[in-house]
């Protein structure tokens, strides 16, 4: 993402990164979370957040790290009812002709502190498409699949979203992809290949399967087992992403730039209060490609003179769902519904 396109690196942090992990940065400085105040040069405010996010500046979330395997010689084995009825490595995605697909991912603990959200043409095929050409049915009986993962990570799904709703025109079906921005998928995002599960948290599209099975009983995974969300569907959310909470700005004219999300649904509305939800104005949709890709959006407003200021964003759905007026959502584990809330300075 543009916003976080810094080149100043403090004891392996950078200006990139406090915007992603919404750390306050002010007069100068920025304080991390279990760190101390570190004197950084003024920040730099983007012009405009990029409609996709690059391989570098994509966020990398996972329950226990990268694990240290060889994408070449890496196998996934499928099962049906533990039986097992075939294998996918490289060498059988690489013979396949694979499509893009636009997608979005965004974390489950995302909030205003950590703006886990971003953007990116993946390169593979619907998971039915790859099973056909290996000639596997999944069980009929099943009514979940079981991932089993490189890192000790496991996650189940409905078996349902292998194929999506077929009465619904934007309910995408499963992914497997092992492409990210035209390039092999990195290690961090999963190489050789990973899922995307529409309409999902990051929870519910592994990286580095090593097993999947249809299964006929339901399954809890990791983060499921500790209390998060086992849906785990997106939910309405608008946040900002400049200027960064607590931010000390020139007196004039200042651009905030955010994004809003809501999975399979269509962001319909964005719009700004400046005066604690008074007056509601418009905000400029920049980029809305539609369902399971973020918007991107602008405002420009001009501060009548110095002081401090309470910028929030509210965003609607097609499906008539809305941000939560909460700034910090209404459910940590099942995932961000808020409408985000900065506090700036102006000198």
């Amino acid at each position: 993402m543009g916003h976080r396109k810094f080149q100043v690196r403090i004891a392996l942090f950078n200006r990139r990164e406090a915007l992603k992990l919404g750390t306050a940065s002010f007069a100068g400085a920025t304080l991390l979370p279990g760190c101390d105040l570190l004197s950084l040069p003024p920040l730099a405010l983007p012009d405009s957040i990029p409609e996709t996010s690059s391989n570098e500046d994509f966020y990398v979330q996972s329950a226990f790290g990268t694990p240290d395997l060889d994408p070449d010689s890496h196998e996934l084995v499928l099962r049906n009812l533990g039986e097992e009825v075939g294998r996918i490595d490289r060498a059988t995605v690489n013979s396949l002709e694979a499509r893009p697909i636009e997608h979005t991912l965004q974390c489950i603990g995302s909030h205003p502190g950590l703006l886990f959200i971003d953007n990116a043409i993946w390169s593979g095929l619907p998971f039915r498409e790859v099973l056909n050409n290996l000639g596997i049915t999944p069980a009929t009986s099943a009514i979940e699949m079981k991932f089993q993962c490189a890192d000790g990570y496991s996650t189940s799904i409905p078996s349902s979203d292998l194929d999506g709703d077929p009465g619904d025109p934007e309910a995408r079906a499963l992914w497997l992809v092992w492409q990210m921005n035209g390039e092999p998928l990195p290690e961090a995002h999963g190489a050789p290949f990973r899922f995307l599960t529409p309409g999902r948290y990051g929870t519910k599209n592994p990286k580095w399967p090593v097993e999947l099975d249809w299964i006929d009983e339901p399954y809890l995974g990791y983060w499921e087992q500790s209390g998060w969300s086992n849906e785990a569907t997106y939910r309405t959310c608008g946040f900002v992403l400049s200027p960064p909470h607590m931010a000390e700005i020139e007196e004039g004219t200042v651009q905030f730039l955010g994004a809003a999300f809501s999975g399979g649904a269509a962001i319909t509305d964005v719009e700004v209060t400046t005066d604690g939800g008074d007056h509601w104005e418009a905000a400029t949709v920049t980029y809305s490609p539609g369902p399971h890709i973020w918007t991107l959006w602008s405002h420009s407003w001009t501060p009548p003179g110095p002081g401090q200021y309470r910028l929030q964003v509210r965003v609607a759905a097609d499906d008539g769902t809305m941000s939560h007026p909460n700034p910090f959502g209404t459910d940590r584990l099942g995932g961000y519904d808020g409408g985000m809330e900065i506090i700036i300075e102006v000198l």
